[in-house]
């Protein structure tokens, strides 16, 4: 057997032996991860729900994708710009939406696309292909991961292989597979790059995430953000430019001083006078 096939083997095998007991939800988001588990789950041939939350900030064209695979979509009780007018921006330290758009209970029994070596944090984390989840004392979830020891290039080859059918974001002009792009919230603030193409593609994106800072920052005249930015504009270059306070402050009211208002309008062609 080759090692995809002894990955898919194993893979089946841990569903088929924990959907004895219960049946399972797919946790679907669309991506090329949860996309090899709906694979897996089917050719399992076990009972099982697909379910999609989506984040109000979904990669244009997911929405269409994942009720195509007969998922049923979630939406979350506020929207991502309802988050940061009640609690400004999320930042790569400071991810409150992923807490509130993507974690929370759904399931006491749910299958993910979780795999160790997509990050050292995950590797340490997850070591079992069955964990338990606490949420509150009565909510817990069993999550189950196929996935768990796949490596990025089982992932990739293994869709080759088998034909499985992606987002229309993993191809490229000329249908050929990408295993290197990622599907997630758009403007996220966890890559390295802060997620700036999201931007630079959809600049009415700079012009929201700013509307809706500034009436953070009108409803919260002591938080810190106040006392660090002048206005909202400061505050989302920041948080999009800069991997440190002491390096934006030094370009900002340095020797030459940015507008950032007028830097924004001009890079990303967008008018923020709203």
């Amino acid at each position: 057997m080759t090692n995809l096939e002894i990955l898919e083997c194993k893979s089946i095998d841990l569903i088929r032996a924990a959907s004895k007991q219960h049946d399972y939800v797919v946790s679907y988001s669309g991506g090329k991860d949860s996309e090899v588990v709906l694979h897996l789950f089917r050719k399992a041939k076990v009972p099982f729900t697909i379910i999609y939350r989506s984040t109000t900030i979904d990669q244009p064209g997911t929405i269409k994708h994942v009720l195509s695979r007969g998922a049923m979509m979630l939406r979350p009780k506020r929207s991502f710009f309802e988050l940061i007018r009640l609690k400004g921006l999320p930042s790569f330290a400071r991810r409150f939406c992923c807490t509130a758009l993507k974690e929370s209970y759904i399931a006491p029994y749910l299958a993910l696309g979780i795999r160790r070596a997509e990050s050292t944090k995950r590797a340490l984390r997850y070591t079992e292909p069955e964990v338990c989840r606490i949420y509150t004392k009565t909510k817990h979830t069993h999550q189950l991961l196929p996935l768990l020891y796949w490596q990025d290039s089982d992932v990739r080859d293994y869709i080759l292989q088998d034909g499985v059918q992606c987002h229309p974001i993993y191809y490229d002009a000329t249908g050929k597979f990408c295993a290197s792009r990622r599907l997630g919230c758009m403007g996220c603030p966890l890559p390295w790059n802060r997620s700036l193409q999201d931007f630079e593609e959809y600049p009415l994106l700079v012009r929201q995430w700013c509307r809706n800072l500034r009436v953070f920052r009108d409803t919260h005249p002591h938080s810190e953000a106040i006392r660090e930015f002048a206005n909202e504009f400061d505050q989302f270059a920041n948080n999009l430019f800069y991997h440190s306070y002491d390096d934006f402050h030094a370009a900002t009211y340095g020797l030459w001083s940015i507008n950032w208002k007028e830097y924004l309008e001009d890079r990303f062609r967008v008018n923020l006078n709203y």
